[in-house]
């Protein structure tokens, strides 16, 4: 209700607004203010079966609404698992009631200097008059940016919450009266969905630098398997995915949904990822497979790749420190730590071991490199498909051999560095271990690629600042 009153030590007429016992003294100039914004921007007229459903079950939408959708880059796989658990008991409570789940995305601050009047609109400082006597408003006018969950009837397309739901949020949250609706580049609306919907039935999840590219390139050579690569899991940091992620999914298989084709996603740093990780639990029947090598090989690769000076003296990677020989890098303790960040894989591994159980599947990289053919049809008989085509051949992709380094010219660096990675080999057995697989001799004996004469036999001319391929 609106209630008027003069105040003695001014000609200024105020209005206030009483909602919930919380008086908020607003300017008249304001209302006109704040009700133009509201004629401008309200945009199509919500119909009238989606305004009749949210006011009919409005108590409902509001009480499963918010949640936290951001995941948090600090804490435990069970932290994450949590923190998925609860935005999808918030999801499939909406869905029970029939309505839709969104994410609304509010640029708070600039809309509220939007709202708090300019030169042209006659009126100065509305936000700051009612954040003057709310906390909260004033809370979340400094606030840069703020995330909503918020169910809706399912009638309601994304316009109509961006027009009906948020700015009633608005209101509740802020203890005062009916908000206008916020102009469009102040708030983003997308639909939520789940994981499970998600048309995937393979995933290549890693390692990095293993040979990934060799592994989903295979696989997309049966005609049963299409595979597509990229970075659909690092668009965002939800627990839950977006509706039209989903479709466009569903569209990039569109043709090969008929029975008997797998579809398959690569991309070889998922395994790492925790929130990735619970995402892809959360695939129905979905296998992960994934391929191991060893550590010493891949973390050279590593350094060669990002960390191994040009010519010239620069790093490949502009703006980051280079060295120009292993042993270099040994006497730079800050630098080598900074490098150590990509070693270990075989925790990551375990996890994901754990977490998939049976719908795992780890392959060694000696395996892929001596006898490709028998990895592949071990591969398709854990997959229940059809083995490959006898005269396939299978090649090895984005292989830089030679000497990369000094590693294999310098036994000390060699010796330095096996020692350095003696966890990680046990660890690695440890993977091994539990994925039901045989170590290869290759790690039973600590070899490395300075054992494999025929790949330092090739003279490598390019170097990191022109080969192609990083994976």
């Amino acid at each position: 209700r609106l209630v008027i009153f003069k105040r003695p030590s001014a000609i200024l007429r105020l209005l206030v607004l009483v909602q919930m016992d919380a008086l908020v003294p607003v300017p008249r100039c304001c209302l006109e203010h704040l009700a133009g914004i509201a004629a401008t921007t309200m945009g199509p007229t919500p119909p009238h079966d989606c305004l009749a459903a949210f006011d009919s079950q409005s108590d409902e939408l509001f009480a499963i609404s918010g949640g936290k959708l951001r995941a948090s880059h600090i804490g435990s796989d069970e932290a994450f698992e949590n923190q998925f658990n609860q935005a999808e008991q918030h999801l499939q409570a909406c869905w029970d009631l029939g309505g839709r789940f969104w994410e609304l995305r509010l640029r708070a601050a600039d809309l509220a200097r939007a709202w708090d009047g300019n030169p042209s609109s006659g009126c100065l400082g509305c936000w700051s008059a009612m954040a003057d006597h709310s906390d909260l408003m004033l809370d979340f006018g400094r606030t840069p940016r703020v995330d909503v969950a918020a169910c809706a009837p399912k009638v309601c397309g994304a316009e109509h919450v961006a027009g009906v739901v948020l700015p009633r949020w608005m209101s509740t949250m802020l203890r005062t009266r009916a908000m206008p609706v916020p102009s469009p580049e102040f708030v983003e609306v997308r639909e939520l969905s789940h994981w499970s919907f998600l048309p995937l039935d393979l995933v290549v999840a890693g390692v990095d630098r293993c040979g990934t590219n060799s592994l989903w390139r295979g696989l997309d050579a049966h005609p049963h398997i299409e595979m597509h690569f990229g970075n659909f899991f690092f668009r965002h940091d939800n627990v839950l995915p977006y509706h039209d992620e989903v479709t466009e999914l569903r569209d990039m298989f569109q043709g090969r949904l008929q029975r008997g084709i797998l579809r398959g996603y690569s991309d070889p740093i998922l395994y790492r990822h925790r929130r990735v990780r619970q995402a892809l639990s959360r695939v129905s029947n979905l296998t992960v497979l994934a391929i191991a090598c060893d550590p010493l090989g891949r973390f050279e690769k590593i350094f060669w790749k990002f960390r191994f000076c040009c010519k010239d003296g620069r790093n490949p990677r502009p703006g980051k420190p280079c060295h120009r020989s292993l042993s270099e890098l040994l006497e730079d303790r800050r630098a080598l730590a900074l490098v150590e960040e990509d070693w270990a894989v075989g925790e990551h591994l375990l996890v994901l071991l754990r977490l998939f159980g049976r719908r795992a599947k780890l392959v060694h990289q000696e395996l892929l490199r001596l006898a490709p053919r028998q990895a592949f049809q071990d591969l398709a008989r854990h997959l229940g498909i059809e083995p490959f085509a006898s005269g396939l051949v299978f090649g090895r992709h984005n292989s830089e051999s030679g000497h990369r380094t000094d590693l294999c010219k310098n036994s000390s660096v060699l010796s330095e560095l096996q020692r350095r990675f003696e966890p990680e080999y046990r660890s690695m057995e440890e993977v091994l271990r539990v994925a039901g697989a045989a170590a290869p001799e290759e790690l039973r004996l600590r070899r490395t690629r300075c054992d494999r004469a025929e790949e330092l036999a090739f003279v490598n001319e390019l170097g990191p600042c022109q080969s192609g391929g990083d994976v």
